[in-house]
């Protein structure tokens, strides 16, 4: 919780001040997204603004003005 805040692994980024752990596992995390996929379900966990869906921008950054 105290480095995720309630976001999926897609949303998380390093922090200046966070463990040497941490900043390590943000360094391999998109080597780690890479090798596999993700599979939609219910929806529940899905951000439709927030999650990047076609390459490494979320709907909110590619359209602002939407959003």
């Amino acid at each position: 919780r105290k480095y995720m805040c309630n976001k999926p692994l897609t949303q998380v980024h390093n922090r200046p001040r966070g463990s040497h752990f941490w900043g390590s596992l943000m360094n391999t995390k998109d080597v780690f997204l890479s090798c596999g996929t993700f599979k939609v379900q219910s929806g529940e966990q899905v951000w439709f603004w927030k999650d990047a869906w076609l390459g490494d921008k979320s709907f909110s950054q590619v359209y602002p003005s939407l959003f």
